[in-house]
């Protein structure tokens, strides 16, 4: 399998594959083809994969950890995952997109989950 850490919460998690293909909506084929890296996983789809696991463990995960690709001679390499959400930049309040950041997106349901 390509995401190795993705792979690794699911089993600590006791996620099945089943799982994730009907919270993603997407078939046998799909999930082979988004977890071997031949697509890309949508951010929607990993917002939502962040909130199971969330939901699972109650441990708030990174997008990096999960979907960093490990590469045959052993360097690291994150994959984009369809959009690119930019937060804040560092050295001014401007906001660079409108959109949120899948850290944001998790730590919104966090606070949606404990109410």
């Amino acid at each position: 399998m390509y995401y190795r850490n993705l792979m690794a919460e699911m089993a600590r998690n006791h996620i099945t594959k089943k799982e994730i293909m009907e919270l993603l909506e997407i078939s046998n084929n799909t999930y082979y083809s988004k977890m071997t890296g031949r697509t890309e996983f949508k951010l929607s789809e990993v917002e939502k994969i962040l909130a199971l696991l969330y939901r699972k463990s109650n441990k708030i995960y990174s997008v990096e950890y999960l979907f960093d690709v490990s590469i045959s001679n052993g360097i690291k390499k994150s994959k984009y995952i369809g959009e690119i959400a930019h937060q804040k930049s560092p050295d001014t309040s401007q906001e660079l997109s409108e959109s949120t950041s899948p850290t944001e997106s998790v730590m919104n349901l966090k606070e949606k989950f404990n109410e």
